[in-house]
């Protein structure tokens, strides 16, 4: 009864912060508006070996406190029972990061709040100030490092888009199978990252001089060199590494229990956040924007693809993701799909929430949320299960762009990271395709002449792959990973093979 009645205290205390937040939304639009515009997300990714640190990490930067030495840290991140009573992040974690003129802003729920339920109780609360009094904001993605997950990791890497990543590296362990697995993730996808070693308050002195030397030598295989920042004049420099190339990776040493290094680390997410979005909001940028779109007067596809659903009691189904193209408008018609019978569902749009802060807009490169309504003459009640993680959302203007880009079928140019053995027609891995994961055959493999082959490790053919559970919406360009317990391969999409006669549209 005790556990009954602190769960419907928590549920209550979550629709009250809720219904404030909708409420204090509503009236203020405007200030939404222009504090988010169409400035794209920033995302960094947290990388690295299991027990490296890395939600440990992630709750000492988000909520500018330091940890205990015991998990305390991570206790606020990590989202579920199981999670905290081994240890290890099984899911996708999000944090905001919030930074004004002068310092990081840490929101007043957050303060001095050692209990992790209650910080959990009052999460929308913490997101809600931080994207309504923060100048720059930086949302931390924590993917898992147990091999296990590595799907889980791979998700996150290609359906989040992150614009860098962390990698963590404990110096205690060293480098790991999995950190190298994840760095080759990153170059694989030509993510840019950087080294944040942990954990320097407890590795013995030749441990630690060993974990530096094999750091280096990943880096060199990378085709990087490190940048050590031991100072705080190094900060910028390191930006600059960051932006200007893929030549230079910096590392930073901290601790997450003593605070040594946090400092620099901190500053150095902060500059890269004010970069970007100073780069996205210069004004000659939003001059080159107005000319060009004065120039074409064109209609652009939206692009919008669903990493998560919910369903709210009081709201219905939600669905989150990200806006890859175009813009989003409250009340506009929509189509989502393809279920698993390869059919569209038109709804209306009700509401639009931008890092739990309600919005009248979303623009391209944005993550938000999307409450929807059921359209069409039986108006029939939305269920969750009619929704799936990889399903995309467009205008109902754009129904030429389903039909060409709903498929089962698609050529893929493919590199063989890794296979044991050799690759032949029949063969089918997981393929994942940003937000889209499943399991796919191998109709035919080609060379570059042309001609029949088998791919081995190191290999660069040309693929046709078959979905066998139902069609997928692709575009061309998209890059690919696929992979087969240890057997992994890359690649884009170079061209697709919509099907002929099929009707995708629910009459």
């Amino acid at each position: 009864k005790r556990r009954e009645e602190k769960r419907n205290m928590e549920v209550l205390k979550e629709t009250k912060l809720q219904s404030c937040g909708t409420d204090a939304g509503t009236s203020s639009y405007d200030d939404s508006e222009n504090r988010f515009g169409e400035t794209k997300d920033f995302r960094i990714a947290l990388l690295g070996n299991v027990d490296s640190g890395k939600s440990t990490l992630c709750g000492v930067l988000s909520r500018g406190m330091l940890d205990d030495g015991r998990g305390m840290a991570r206790s606020f991140i990590l989202r579920h029972q199981h999670e905290l009573k081994r240890g290890q992040t099984s899911s996708v974690a999000m944090e905001l990061l919030g930074f004004s003129k002068e310092k990081q802003v840490i929101p007043s729920c957050m303060q001095n709040t050692n209990n992790h339920i209650k910080a959990k109780a009052s999460h929308n609360k913490e997101f809600y100030e931080i994207a309504s009094t923060a100048e720059h904001r930086c949302t931390l993605v924590d993917l898992c490092g147990h091999e296990k997950y590595l799907k889980t990791t791979i998700y996150g890497l290609t359906g989040m888009g992150p614009n860098c990543a962390m990698i963590i590296v404990g110096a205690n362990h060293g480098i790991q199978r999995m950190t190298r697995e994840h760095l080759g993730l990153c170059c694989a996808l030509r993510v840019p990252f950087y080294v944040v070693v942990t954990k320097i308050d407890m590795c013995p002195e030749n441990i630690f001089r060993e974990t530096q030397t094999k750091v280096k030598r990943v880096l060199r295989k990378a085709a990087r060199k490190a940048y050590y920042v031991k100072e705080s004049a190094h900060v910028e420099q390191a930006v600059n590494c960051m932006t200007a190339g893929n030549q230079f990776a910096p590392v930073f040493e901290i601790s997450s229990v003593t605070g040594a290094g946090l400092d620099m680390l901190r500053e150095f997410i902060k500059q890269l956040t004010v970069k970007h979005s100073h780069d996205k909001l210069t004004a000659s940028v939003k001059q080159q924007v107005l000319e060009k779109e004065e120039e074409k007067k064109e209609y652009k596809h939206t692009e919008f693809y669903l990493d998560d659903i919910f369903l709210v009691q009081g709201v219905g189904i939600v669905l989150g993701g990200t806006l890859r193209s175009g813009k989003f408008s409250v009340n506009d018609r929509l189509l989502v799909g393809p279920d698993r019978s390869g059919f569209y569902r038109n709804v209306l749009l009700k509401s639009i929430h931008r890092q739990c802060v309600p919005s009248q807009h979303v623009y391209e490169g944005q993550h938000a949320t999307l409450a929807i309504k059921s359209l069409g003459r039986n108006k029939e009640q939305l269920k969750r299960n009619q929704f799936r993680k990889g399903m995309v959302v467009v205008r109902e203007q754009d129904r030429e762009l389903l039909e060409q880009n709903t498929v089962r079928e698609f050529l893929a140019d493919i590199k063989v990271l890794h296979h044991s053995t050799t690759i032949s027609p029949g063969y089918s891995p997981v393929v994942h395709l940003g937000v889209v994961r499943q399991a796919a055959i191998i109709l035919s493999i080609k060379d570059r002449d042309g001609n029949e082959c088998t791919a081995r490790t190191g290999s660069e053919v040309t693929v046709r792959f078959r979905f066998l559970h139902a069609a997928e919406f692709l575009s061309k360009g998209r890059s690919l990973i696929f992979r087969e317990g240890r057997a992994k391969g890359c690649g884009r999409v170079a061209e697709l093979y919509p099907p002929e006669n099929v009707q995708l549209f629910q009459s």
